[in-house]
């Protein structure tokens, strides 16, 4: 059986108009050399019969079909199932540029890189409509095993590099590495947990300003506007382990207060809280301060938020600054008011348009 230099894994499901148009931004790269695994997550809609289509017309298409267990699961029988040197992932709904392969797997072999990330547009719709597009630039660099260590939270937030589809990763991370979806994971976060157990195993990170991959964010479709509480402790669930993940890999903190403080605010309080600002929670408000006021429960938390000076965390972001000068001094009220104050003026703006 041939071996393909690359593999692309798709999830799928109940992805109706859009599968075809995400299939087919793939199977018309200009690098040929790849499988694209389709992984029908037990879909109720059409999708399934689309897959075995594409199977059909493409023998570079390989098509899972099985019980509904997650993007998680899905995603891990994909691996297994894949035989390239390099892996890929893209959503059901998004699109890679003609030229992503070819470039990506060029420079990763170039540059012996573990992982190639490259720039994207990000489309922000409602229903069919455009309301909003932007661009997630990285730099051209390439970095190696004390860049990624001394910039490791830079790359999470900063640098934005904590998706999986955006990039090609060489198969023996997760063979030899033992890296591997969490199927903890229900709402989001599974990306950013890979890239914690990933970051630490590479010898070298390429990053790429060529935008590459169009990812669309879909209000009206997706079910991020529902209220879980589970959202809430996911957060939570994941911050705990990325800190575990940074401790077991030697990490200094102590150097890093101003980015890891930042960090913290960004990628721990903010959205955490956001979650309980969400229109549809009918929580009290003292029921929504006791559950900010655990945030701060958590080791990482006592041990190091609040130990960099406000201007030190603005540097990366004015409005970062104001959250972190909020929380550092626990004012849990305004705290919460500012995110609820953020998010109707989001909403504001979506009904406007």
């Amino acid at each position: 059986m041939k071996k393909n230099k690359i593999s692309i894994i798709m999830p799928v499901y109940n992805s109706g108009k859009y599968l075809e148009s995400a299939v087919r931004s793939v199977l018309k790269q200009t690098f040929e050399d790849f499988e694209l695994i389709l992984v029908d997550d037990g879909s109720t809609d059409e999708s399934p019969k689309q897959c075995d289509y594409f199977a059909k017309i493409d023998s570079r298409v390989i098509v899972i079909h099985q019980k509904n267990g997650g993007i998680c699961n899905a995603r891990n029988a994909g691996l297994k199932m894949a035989k390239g040197d390099y892996i890929g992932f893209c959503d059901h709904d998004d699109e890679f540029l003609p030229t992503f392969l070819e470039n990506a797997y060029l420079t990763a072999k170039e540059t012996d890189a573990d992982v190639v990330k490259v720039s994207k547009n990000v489309y922000v719709t409602i229903g069919d409509r455009l309301i909003k597009e932007r661009s997630n630039l990285l730099p051209n660099q390439i970095w190696n095993v004390d860049d990624i260590r001394s910039n490791f939270f830079l790359l999470f937030n900063y640098y934005d590099i904590n998706c999986v589809w955006d990039g090609l990763f060489k198969r023996k991370i997760f063979d030899e590495g033992g890296v591997k979806f969490d199927e903890y994971y229900k709402y989001g976060g599974e990306d950013y947990d890979l890239t914690a157990q990933y970051l630490p195993l590479i010898s070298k990170l390429v990053t790429m300003e060529k935008r590459l991959y169009t990812h669309y964010v879909r209000f009206g479709v997706s079910t991020s506007s529902k209220f879980k509480e589970e959202k809430f402790f996911h957060i939570m669930y994941l911050n705990k382990k990325i800190y575990q993940i940074s401790k077991k890999n030697g990490l200094d903190f102590d150097t890093k207060l101003d980015v890891y403080n930042y960090f913290l605010t960004d990628f721990y309080l903010n959205p955490a809280t956001s979650v309980l600002c969400n229109p549809r929670c009918d929580y009290t408000f003292k029921k929504k301060k006791e559950m900010v006021n655990s945030l701060w429960s958590e080791e990482f938390m006592d041990k190091y938020f609040g130990k960099a000076s406000v201007f030190s965390v603005a540097k990366f972001s004015k409005k970062n600054g104001l959250a972190y000068f909020l929380a550092k001094y626990r004012l849990t009220t305004l705290f919460i008011l500012m995110h609820r104050l953020r998010i109707k003026q989001q909403t504001c703006r979506k009904g406007a348009l």
